[in-house]
């Protein structure tokens, strides 16, 4: 690609526009000062910001964010010459917009947007160093992988040739094999970076060769963007009039809020087409007709010069009720590992916890929006099953809330034969908390593990027996020495399933992500726990068409295991892309079956054991390419990796035969084995890279099976081979032997 020098300021004038703060009109509170999105470049600043272009955009460390613009003299709107503007964006500044980014696609103001499936993170701001000035972004754009034009990518609109500055990290601190690519308006790929984008916030250029729409995303994997920039050189023209952007602001109250104008952008519009950004001192705006205090909608006016009005339209909403939440949130919207969730079991005298809920106040036309509920004061002095009430107070009415609660006598709990305090759970018992047949017995499983974690000691072996049936729940898992066994013995009647992907958001607007998705999580905290004829499913996707029409690419986990010394046995576990992330700890696989098609067993963990294991690679229906089996990436060199044994690998039925990969490399540190394995037909035989279709051993996110460890021990079945293929290798058997010792070594055997 060419290199676009830009072109100093052909006029002898500089016209400079400062940030959109409070407007000159009075309002029921005043606005907060949100900065410029566009200005105009002094001719030294254009040359200070110039830089070598080149095909491939450059990579600087840096650490901090943009610089606020200074006045200069104003331009004549009659000017023709050349001036270089620069358009910023700040994700921070567009907070108010979240809710709107997480709905489909919007236009921050006349350069930037983003496509449907970003996520505008307002909560996890860093600083950022741009031309040496350290400002705060107040939040980040964070795209994850399988962006296109049309989803999960920045959209740029280019009025001339010009230069893209963007500030951004990988979305994982451990990962720096992320790329970022850059498309037209058809989608046609212009180029994607050499490298992955490092783990600390950099800089990196583009130069946009012409006018025109492009879209900046990752192929693979998350990127997270705290700042970027467009400097292009535009002829203005002539001054034709003004346009407004309303997108950040508010449209929405509740009775008794105040309006804010903060996020509105007004633009002059140019017979070239440039737009550039009008103090906010220089244009009117009337809120005269916003009354706080009546339910109804209002039309918001703004008046530039002599030019016909332009009006946006915001609305207040009644409150008709409130509805508090008790699902788990986010404690962060960075989301993911810290979440709040509702405890609703206590013991007798126990402590209370009031502060994780989320309270909605909602109103007659549907329109929710969180508020601050007060919870009354919990009886935990007597057992039973009782009410806590919150209440809002709106416009001197108050709404209440409650949720249930169930207080148990720790005394009643009883040990069985081997020193176990035990619970059962039975979603039919008549009194939740109450004894049947001389046990303990609650009607979901979180309350039996709430009941437990205060009533017992961290030493205590505790197990909690569940009745048959679905348990729609997301489960957290904290306590040390725990096993959840099935009551009847047959794991095929005990599952614990949500319906939770990785675009799913929480009450609080927080989408969960990968992590998050995940029905069952057993935290670090939740050492030796173990799970015995257990199902742990994801409903997000109960088909493969289901799966398939609902982007196809999604991820949704069954369950996320953290904690040391985890042991699965005779459990299955069901999904379709990531059932079974394997996040941290060790753990050990032994006769379960585990189902999926796209990196359906990963995580970062670095040591995991499947022995007389069923792994069954779902049907995509695809003759080329129907999945991969491990996704792995340590951040340390692993001591025996994931490795099967004795296991069975086959695909569903009527799968197309070498069409699934044994293992990709989501790390270049990953090791994975297989031994003693009956292999399917469907598994892949060749050698990377195929010349279609997918090879035994997979490359992922820049990462090459070469780099990796992909080894193969006295495997058998038609999808079996006994000499080594590009990526992998023979084990020989005194390498095996030495397999073995770790794995007894790691596993304490």
């Amino acid at each position: 690609m060419k290199s676009n020098k830009f072109l100093l300021l052909l006029a002898g004038v500089v016209l400079t526009l400062s940030g959109c703060g409070e407007s000159n009109v009075s309002i029921q509170e005043s606005s907060s000062v949100i900065p410029s999105s566009s200005e105009v470049l002094s001719s030294s600043e254009v040359s200070s910001s110039e830089v070598s272009s080149s095909e491939m955009p450059s990579s600087e460390a840096s650490s901090s964010e943009a610089p606020s613009s200074e006045s200069s003299s104003e331009s004549s709107s009659e000017d023709p010459g050349l001036v270089a503007v620069q358009t910023k964006f700040t994700p921070g500044t567009f907070a108010s917009m979240k809710d709107n980014v997480s709905a489909g696609a919007v236009m921050f103001n006349s350069v930037f947007g983003v496509t449907a499936g970003t996520t505008l993170d307002t909560g996890g701001g860093k600083t950022v160093t741009v031309d040496g000035t350290s400002v705060a972004s107040g939040g980040r754009l964070k795209l994850n992988g399988a962006g296109s034009k049309d989803s999960k990518a920045i959209e740029i609109v280019a009025t001339s040739a010009g230069k893209l500055r963007f500030f951004c990290c990988s979305a994982n601190s451990k990962d720096t094999s992320r790329k970022y690519t850059v498309s037209d308006e058809s989608g046609a790929e212009l180029v994607t970076s050499a490298e992955g984008v490092t783990t600390s916030i950099s800089q990196y250029e583009y130069d946009v060769p012409a006018a025109g729409t492009y879209y900046l995303y990752s192929k693979v994997n998350g990127i997270n963007y705290y700042y970027l920039d467009f400097t292009q050189r535009l002829a203005l023209g002539t001054l034709t009039g003004f346009e407004i952007n309303a997108n950040a602001v508010n449209k929405d109250y509740l009775l008794g809020e105040a309006f804010s104008p903060s996020g509105l952008i007004v633009n002059e519009v140019y017979s070239s087409g440039a737009r550039l950004e009008v103090d906010s001192g220089n244009y009117t705006l009337d809120a005269s007709a916003y009354n706080s205090s009546v339910a109804s909608t209002y039309s918001i006016k703004v008046k530039y010069k002599n030019y016909d009005d332009k009006t946006f339209d915001v609305k207040v909403h009644d409150v008709s009720k409130i509805e508090t939440i008790s699902d788990p949130v986010n404690k962060s919207s960075s989301g993911d590992k810290n979440v709040y969730r509702t405890v609703s079991a206590y013991k007798l005298n126990g402590t209370a916890v009031t502060d994780s809920l989320v309270t909605k106040a909602v109103s007659s036309d549907g329109y929710s929006k969180k508020v601050t509920a007060t919870a009354a004061d919990m009886d935990l002095t007597t057992e039973g099953n009782k009410e806590v009430t919150y209440s809002y107070v709106n416009s001197s009415v108050t709404y209440t809330d409650t949720l249930e609660y169930v207080v148990v006598d720790a005394a009643k709990l009883t040990k069985d034969v081997s020193d176990n305090y035990v619970v059962d759970v039975d979603p039919d018992i008549a009194i939740d908390g109450s004894v049947a047949d001389g046990i303990l017995t609650f009607k979901n499983i979180q309350e039996a593990h709430d009941f437990l974690k205060q009533a017992t000691g961290d030493a205590d072996k505790k197990v909690i027996s569940i009745k048959d049936g679905t348990y729609n729940e997301k489960l957290y898992i904290e306590i040390p020495n725990l096993t959840l066994k099935s009551a009847s013995g047959d794991a095929s009647k005990v599952v614990i399933q949500c319906d939770y992907d990785a675009d799913t958001s929480d009450s609080n607007g927080i989408t969960w992500s990968t992590y998050g998705s995940s029905s069952v999580t057993v935290q670090p905290t939740a050492t030796g726990f173990a799970a015995d004829k257990i199902t742990f499913n994801n409903s997000k996707f109960t088909t493969m068409a289901e799966y398939l029409a609902d982007h196809g690419n999604l991820q949704a986990c069954a369950i996320v295991s953290r904690a040391d010394g985890c042991l699965y046995a005779d459990c299955v576990f069901n999904g379709f892309q990531d059932t079974l992330y394997i996040n941290d700890g060790t753990a050990e696989f032994t006769d379960c079956r585990i189902s999926g098609m796209t990196d359906f067993i990963f995580g970062e963990a670095s040591d995991a054991y499947f022995k007389n294991c069923a792994i069954v690679c779902k049907n995509k229906g695809s003759t080329t390419n129907n999945g991969y089996i491990v996704a792995q990436k340590p951040s340390s060199s692993p001591s025996i990796g994931f490795v099967f044994d004795a296991c069975d690998i086959s695909g569903e039925e009527g799968m197309a035969d070498g069409t699934v990969s044994l293992a990709r490399s989501w790390g270049k540190l990953a090791k994975v084995s297989y031994a003693n394995c009956s292999i399917g037909a469907c598994i892949s035989k060749a050698a990377y890279p195929a010349s279609s279709g997918n090879s035994r051993w997979e490359a992922m996110s820049g990462n090459f099976p070469t780099e990796s460890t992909y080894q193969e021990y006295n495997n058998t079945g038609d999808g079996s081979i006994d000499t080594a293929v590009t990526g992998g290798s023979i084990l020989t058997e005194d390498q095996y032997n030495a397999l073995v010792g770790l794995i007894a070594a790691t596993f304490n055997y």
